[in-house]
């Protein structure tokens, strides 16, 4: 697989977006629920099993610190390296391109920093999907990845969230139900004070880092230290929260729709945390197929159903003008 430097342009035709107000980023927000709920129901209704229909997600095996190598097929193929919380759309989206194209796409979901490191340590990969631009730019440090080609595809937003039954009970007895009128810092402090906080690993996976600098910002950080479940990846944060052994946590909007066994406590607001961006950059330059499915990521099809798992793909020409990209 060769990793030429002459590689066109990730998206080149960038989508158009107006900065928008807070009060309309919150209609925006409201709106995107909605749509999700029908997204979800519809991909239920008419979309093919993934797995069955010749996308695989490659799990990794005995540790998630440790990325498999992809099985190997007949025809072309496009090995993705993408962050945990987006392994589900990106599926999708390789599922509708697969019905048009004859690809077979490879998903392979990790933690950002686990997959930049793997990638540094020569696992072959064609595209790589960051829940933060600190490993992209990592990558292309080290003469990995292609800047030309890399695009912010889509934003999120942090959440606390708990289990769905809405009342969680800790060794002691002590449970509590959620007040929808009580401030994120006094959600915070109910759920250390009753067990432990999930969160992402802090200093390295993105959902982590963003979250250590929301409790930074209310100044929470060094009481909930010592009461943290900290997980590798967004998804097995996620998995404490939807078994009750915790009785809430830190994760991205994204995971609340994807879960049938959480509840939204409260959003995080703008300006706790830097901004949750995912960016793609292409890694090999040479293959026709991983070029045409790169422009794919950012058109009309791949868009609708980033909105419908809860992603928000807004603000695409301005974070890029504000990075330096094209």
């Amino acid at each position: 697989m060769g990793r030429n430097r002459r590689c066109r342009d990730f998206a080149r035709r960038p989508v158009r977006q107006q900065i928008m107000s807070p009060g309309m980023r919150q209609r925006l927000i409201i709106l995107l629920l909605a749509a999700a709920a029908v997204g979800l129901l519809v991909a239920s209704l008419y979309w093919p099993d993934p797995i069955s229909d010749g996308v695989h997600s490659v799990a990794a095996a005995g540790s998630e610190d440790m990325v498999p190598q992809a099985p190997k097929g007949d025809g072309p193929q496009i090995t993705i390296f993408a962050a945990a919380s987006t392994a589900s759309v990106i599926q999708d989206i390789a599922q509708i391109y697969e019905q048009d194209v004859a690809v077979d796409i490879i998903v392979v979901p990790a933690a950002s920093s686990v997959l930049a490191r793997q990638i540094s340590e020569g696992a072959p990969a064609d595209i790589f999907i960051s829940a933060n631009t600190q490993w992209t730019d990592y990558l292309i440090n080290e003469g990995l990845a292609d800047a030309e080609s890399r695009r912010i595809l889509m934003t999120n937003r942090l959440a606390l969230v708990a289990p769905k039954k809405g009342e969680w009970s800790n060794e002691a007895g002590i449970g509590t139900s959620w007040d929808p009128k009580a401030t994120l810092t006094e959600q915070l402090l109910t759920m250390i004070a009753l067990g432990r906080l999930a969160i992402c690993e802090p200093d390295s996976v993105p959902c982590g880092q963003y979250a250590k600098q929301t409790l930074k910002a209310l100044g929470l950080w060094t009481r909930a230290q010592h009461s943290l479940a900290i997980g590798n990846n967004a998804q097995s944060t996620l998995a404490w929260i939807e078994r009750g052994e915790v009785p809430g946590g830190l994760v991205y909007m994204t995971e609340v729709l994807a879960s049938n066994d959480v509840e939204l406590v409260t959003f995080v607001p703008d300006g706790f945390h830097e901004p949750i961006l995912y960016d793609g950059v292409l890694l090999n330059t040479e293959d026709t197929h991983v070029r045409d499915f790169a422009d794919y990521l950012q058109g009309t099809v791949a868009q609708r159903l980033l909105i419908a798992a809860g992603f928000i793909p807004t603000e695409i020409v301005e974070i890029n003008t504000q990075l330096g990209m094209p």
